[in-house]
């Protein structure tokens, strides 16, 4: 029955329709501009030549009836564009692309109307075979000219042909279309969120599909970052561009085999089925009916398939290695079962960052989400409005990782609860949300911590080291984790030994050494932890950064006895390295002290570190004017040594005027000169060397110095600092000592006006400096923050003196240098910048040194330990101070 498009070809009437909207939506948004007119015109043209069709009367069983409705269909890929018409999103390049479409839709279904002619209106079911070759060839020259354009034109054309005689088809054979699509085994997400950059990233990788040359693609990250879900959707968008998608589950190799007798019955492939259209469970016809698919995807006309293979991790990469452990048994190689074709495209999910180079392939590292897809997704899986009060919070907490928003989402869906109030209890939330299990079709891996515990599985076969170093990570900060932060240094005083792992086979007894002293095994760690998507590389500063949220993981995961130890291992690593790590700007080193403390805080580890750790610890806070941190630091050191009072040796005597030193700010001065003075008595009384005991009085009077000077006893410093000089001057001690007792001393004339020796005393510290190091900036950050000490004394003398010229180099290069070390914002960089301006506008009374800022000089607190070269006594004190 011959029957009218109007009345029984709905899909006709939707894509007049749909180009009608597209015309309201052009004149709604950019109508007045010369290319929008221009592309309304040709939606013009293919508005008539649709009509056209629609009034022409066809039977349905006829091959014309068919071709036109498959023209039609090319229409409905204007949806999408009707929307960002409408959003007023399009751009220069989508107006070009449209009209390029549309020209070419237009086209095609005018060639469709010459086909109709020449079939007859009164005969619709002849079928006119010359004509109908003549209009292929003006298909095929339009397709030649057009094979560089859009992926949408090509498919309309495609589409075209499909439906032409088969002696005149350019597509695969029959045989090669595999339809429906059916990705079995492929991961299902409700909330799935659509993430435009990494689609199109793929797109350019694999579109439009080579007949000539292979693609491989590889989307590797971490697990739960989302690479099954962007190549399940990668499969549904382009299902149309490919003849058959396959979907392989890579997990295992038994798992890959299993997925691939699957396929062969998706085909089907009569030579590997059985009499029940299946492949049998036997080995050999498993063998046979994946020999069979290879063979399938490697005939040559058949070049326009996609292979999905997804979570391709456990892989052996063609490697020797013959271990007996049980998840190397369970390594395969994939490379077994990639198709040997130089066509086809395959596009592989995997945690495994060397995967795409073995295979030959490109990669595609998936991060996480942008802050706008985190807010989306949380929305979608909480049914909870997108701009709810806190929402934003527990994406920023989750570091807009997909599969820990995805569940945090469901928890609050499931308890009816809002963002605010997951909030609350975040702490026990987040521990509840690493061990909650999702839906096994959304994600078959199991919960956040089943997920991270195989790759860390994986790890510990692969690089012990690594796997040792990942988990003392746990207790630093998760970002900027270098080498110079752990490496050994001179002033290592101290062993700091391997915390052992037992649940880590074949770990060397010595593996934090190993790392410590050798860059190149450090980085052979960060290469085996980048491998498996632990860490992203920040290439800017040398480091490394862990997401936070496999950070908290492996923090919650470690042994509680490893806990400890790592805990103490990492603070001494911190306190031992600060001549080195933070030679820099200290702040860098701020977040791992953090940190540290934060996590041993409530369960009071922090009080069996070592002495001498506590105390570098809360300098390093009196370094960045941090001092409510510092205090509980001192405390703990206060009450340590009160409580071996009757105790007195080189070490107490040490420790105890370093402390007192350091919380010169909150005792009263005249209980720190109690002490100080306690000490004094005590050191006749000691059983040690002469040189020793010269030592111990040099900085006892350094020291007291300082605090009679902060004191304002002006007269009792410049005495005590001339007897420790005269006393420098008669001993074979470290001249480093003579340089701190006369920079002292130029500090006492300035605090008392005699600025002629003031400049005296400042010019003798800084020749003995010279002498002593050379002109060239020594690399210790104490010591050359002596010399800048020097060199502002020497910079308010001049200016006390009306040397003006002088005194703004001086000063100047001090500000340069405390730049450089410090950063802009410290308070010593701060001081010599408002000296500097002060000397300029006259108001040198109102200059200062650093006795009155939030700073301590740690430099003076350590004393002989960083003042003269007798490292062996140094390394006895911290012995003996191990309590």
């Amino acid at each position: 029955m011959a029957v009218a498009f109007g009345f029984s070809f709905g899909d006709f009437v939707g894509g007049i329709l749909l180009v009608k909207d597209l015309i309201n939506a052009l004149q709604e948004s950019k109508g007045g501009k010369a290319d929008y007119r221009n592309l309304m015109n040709e939606l013009y043209s293919l508005e008539r030549a649709m009509v056209a069709i629609k009034e022409i009367s066809l039977e349905e069983t006829s091959t014309e009836y068919k071709i036109a409705c498959h023209a039609i269909a090319g229409a409905s890929s204007l949806k999408d564009v009707v929307k960002r018409v409408r959003w007023a999103l399009c751009r220069q390049e989508d107006v070009s692309r449209l009209r390029e479409s549309l020209a070419v839709q237009t086209t095609t279904i005018n060639l469709l109307l010459n086909i109709l002619s020449l079939s007859g209106s009164t005969s619709q079911g002849l079928k006119v075979t010359s004509g109908l070759e003549k209009q292929t060839v003006m298909i095929l020259e339009l397709q030649e000219k057009l094979q560089d354009k859009s992926l949408e034109q090509m498919e309309l054309l495609r589409r075209i042909e499909n439906l032409l005689p088969s002696g005149n088809k350019l597509t695969p054979k029959g045989e090669f279309l595999v339809r429906p699509l059916r990705l079995i085994g492929a991961p299902i997400s409700p909330g799935f969120v659509e993430r435009p950059d990494i689609m199109q990233a793929i797109e350019k990788s694999l579109l439009p599909p080579d007949c000539k040359r292979q693609k491989i693609l590889v989307l590797q990250g971490m697990g739960g970052i989302g690479k099954s879900q962007m190549a399940r959707e990668v499969a549904i968008v382009h299902q149309s561009v490919y003849t058959s998608i396959f979907w392989a589950n890579a997990m295992s190799e038994d798992t890959l085999r299993s997925s691939y007798s699957q396929i062969a019955e998706q085909i089907p492939l009569p030579g590997a089925l059985n009499i029940n259209g299946r492949v049998g469970n036997g080995a050999g016809e498993i063998a046979i009916a994946i020999r069979s698919v290879l063979n399938w995807l490697e005939e040559c006309e058949n070049n326009r398939w996609l292979l999905i293979c997804d979570n391709a991790d456990n892989q052996t990469q063609g490697s020797d290695d013959q271990s007996n452990n049980e998840l190397q048994r369970n390594a395969y190689n994939i490379y077994d079962y990639i198709p040997q074709s130089s066509h086809g495209t395959i596009l592989l999910t995997s945690r495994v960052a060397s995967l795409a180079r073995y295979l030959g392939g490109t990669a595609i590292r998936i991060e996480a989400m942008n802050i706008s897809e985190s807010l989306y997704l949380l929305a979608k899986t909480s049914s909870r409005p997108l701009n709810e009060p806190g929402a934003l919070e527990i994406v920023q907490k989750l570091s807009c990782y997909p599969i820990a928003l995805s569940q945090a989402g469901k928890y609050i869906f499931e308890n009816q609860i809002g963002s605010q109030k997951y909030l609350e209890n975040y702490n026990n939330r987040l521990s509840f949300l690493l061990k909650q299990n999702p839906n096994k079709r959304e994600y078959e891996h199991g919960s956040i911590s089943t997920t991270l515990m195989l790759s860390y599985d994986k790890l510990k076969v692969n690089n012990p080291t690594a796997a040792a170093f990942l988990s003392m990570c746990a207790y630093l900060s998760n970002g900027d984790i270098a080498w110079d932060l752990l490496r050994r240094e001179s002033t290592d005083w101290g062993a700091v030994k391997s915390p052992p792992c037992l649940w880590i086979p074949h770990l060397p007894e010595n593996w934090l050494d190993l790392i410590r002293d050798s860059e190149e095994d450090f980085n052979e760690s960060v290469r085996a932890l980048h491998e498996l998507s632990f860490v992203r590389r920040n290439e800017e500063v040398d480091s490394v950064t862990i997401h936070p949220v496999v950070h908290e993981w492996l923090a919650r995961s470690n042994d509680p006895n490893a806990r400890s130890q790592f805990l103490s291992v990492v603070a001494d690593i911190l306190a031992f390295n600060l001549g080195g790590y933070i030679a820099g700007p200290e702040s860098r080193s701020i977040p791992h002290v953090d940190r540290c403390l934060e996590l041993s805080w409530d369960q009071k580890e922090w009080w069996s570190w070592r002495t001498s750790t506590l105390y570098f610890l809360a300098v390093l806070y009196f370094n960045m004017s941090r001092r409510h941190d510092a205090w509980p630091i001192i405390q703990r050191l206060l009450q340590r040594l009160n409580r071996n009072d009757g105790e007195w040796d080189s070490s107490t005597c040490r420790w105890r005027m370093h402390t007192m030193t350091i919380a010169l700010h909150a005792t009263p001065i005249n209980v720190h000169l109690y002490h100080l003075q306690k000490i004094r008595d005590i050191i006749p009384t000691l059983n040690v060397s002469g040189l020793e005991t010269a030592e111990l009085y040099a900085d006892l009077g350094i020291q007291s110095t300082f605090a009679y000077l902060v004191q304002g006893n002006v007269k009792i410093a410049m005495t005590i600092c001339q007897e420790v000089i005269n006393g420098l001057l008669q001993t074979r001690l470290d001249r480093r000592f003579l340089i701190c007792s006369t920079a002292m001393q130029a500090e006492c004339h300035l605090a008392s006006g005699n600025h002629d020796q003031a400049l005296t005393s400042a010019k003798t510290a800084l020749e003995l400096f010279k002498k002593h190091y050379g002109t060239e900036h020594p690399e210790d950050t104490g010591i050359l923050e002596w010399l800048m000490r020097i060199k502002m004394l020497l910079a308010m003398a001049h200016a006390w003196l009306g040397q003006d010229d002088l005194a703004g180099l001086h000063f100047a290069s001090v500000v340069a240098a405390y730049q450089a070390t410090r950063g802009p914002d410290h308070a010593l960089t701060r001081l010599a910048g408002e000296n500097s301006r002060k000397s300029r506008q006259g108001a040198l009374a109102e200059m200062e040194t650093d006795l009155q800022i939030p700073y301590m000089r740690w430099d003076l607190a350590m004393g002989v330990f960083t003042w003269h070269n007798h490292f062996d006594l140094a390394v006895d004190a911290f012995k003996d101070l191990n309590l």
